[in-house]
């Protein structure tokens, strides 16, 4: 099984909870298969407003032996670009979907990074009750670009992304917030 969501699963039943999609692999087909499922509500745009340009960043941050080293926090408060996130107002849970391209990202929650993330490609979605988003909480996301210079190792589609571009890779593409939803069953067609 493969969703942007949540599954779970007892016996011969599956259920998703913010799901926007589901796959299940056939193994007589050799292939995934689309299954539906039910989201209950749409997305809400968050504004994202820039605070802070992006500055030069290194092809790297060092190795430990033949890994890439993530960069310093110092790193992220002299190198990233930050922006506030302006949060619309939601009802218990909530997530904040977040699509990006570039090297590393963090969320901050009050000024405390609450959680951050490699780049490769996909969604980065945050529960803002897992990260303790309150209401009045000041949320900023710090990105740092992707030198075109970096050596490190990112999936087909990701590298395909950098690759059209010669200079550092920095994007923010959407934020957006969605209120968390409740366990709905998954037709898995079996």
């Amino acid at each position: 099984m493969l969703s942007d969501g949540q599954l779970r699963w007892d016996g011969d039943q599956v259920e998703a909870r913010d799901a926007t999609f589901a796959r299940r692999f056939d193994t007589a087909a050799r292939g995934w298969i689309d299954l539906p499922v039910s989201f209950p509500g749409q997305p809400v745009e968050v504004a994202a407003r820039l605070l802070r340009a992006e500055r030069e960043v290194p092809a790297d941050y060092g190795f430990g032996g033949a890994r890439h080293r993530a960069p310093s926090h110092a790193a992220f408060d002299a190198l990233a670009a930050v922006y506030a996130l302006e949060m619309p107002a939601w009802s218990g849970d909530a997530l904040l979907d977040i699509d990006w391209a570039g090297d590393v990202a963090q969320l901050r929650v009050d000024g405390e990074t609450v959680d951050d993330r490699f780049w490769d490609g996909t969604r980065w979605s945050v529960s803002l009750r897992d990260v303790g988003v309150q209401h009045d909480s000041t949320v900023t996301l710090h990105l740092l670009a992707l030198s075109g210079e970096s050596t490190v190792w990112l999936p087909p589609a990701a590298e395909a992304r950098r690759r059209g571009t010669a200079a550092a890779l920095l994007a923010l593409d959407r934020v957006s917030l969605r209120e968390r939803g409740e366990w709905m069953p998954v037709d898995t067609g079996r």
